[in-house]
């Protein structure tokens, strides 16, 4: 199931240098919103908005591509993951459950929410 997070760079958030950190976005209901860090920072003019992707040319020393790549879809699978536990249990938020819980360890226990 598709929920709507998507892979954002907010061009507010822009340093003097021109890195911008890439966020997630999860909207539920759709005037409320929250926006989480995935870690990856690189230029904003190397992140593509419309697909969410990464742009080929982005220079070496901000990071491999294939890794970030693996490293931002990798979060976003954990969000969508998070949000569908959530929306499961009925009686949790998923935007409370999501920001208290995307940056805990990454060995977060998936197990338990696929045995319930």
């Amino acid at each position: 199931m598709r929920y709507p997070i998507k892979l954002i760079a907010r061009k507010a958030k822009v340093n003097k240098n021109g890195i911008t950190p890439i966020s997630l976005q999860y909207c539920f209901p759709a005037e409320k919103r929250v926006v989480l860090s995935t870690g990856v920072n690189i230029p904003i003019q190397y992140f593509n908005r419309k697909t969410g992707r990464i742009s080929k040319e982005l220079p070496l020393e901000y990071g491999n591509i294939r890794l970030l790549e693996t490293t931002l879809t990798q979060k976003l699978r954990k969000a969508e993951d998070m949000v569908s536990y959530a929306l499961k249990q009925k009686n949790t938020c998923p935007m409370k459950f999501l920001k208290e819980n995307f940056n805990l360890d990454d060995k977060w226990g998936f197990e338990q929410m696929s045995d319930e």
